[in-house]
């Protein structure tokens, strides 16, 4: 992992309004690479491809709650 890359995983740890930025953007890489150098971070659509993925896949703490909390039809 680049230090880049790390610097942003460390940050998207500490700051959860930035996670949600990414949760928010479409699945691509190359977008994801886009978003992080217009934040400051120089990384490449590879670099997000690998280190990214997960911090998208996440689910936000309202989806928790939900599935959590079980569906009860209406």
């Amino acid at each position: 992992m680049s230090s880049e890359l790390e610097r942003l995983t460390t940050d998207l740890d500490a700051d959860a309004s930035l996670a949600e930025e990414l949760q928010g953007l479409e699945e691509d890489p190359a977008v994801w690479a886009q978003w992080a150098v217009g934040k400051g971070y120089q990384i490449t659509a590879e670099e997000a491809a690998e280190g990214l993925q997960d911090y998208y896949d996440q689910l936000s703490d309202d989806d928790l709650e939900q599935a959590a909390g079980g569906w009860t039809g209406g």
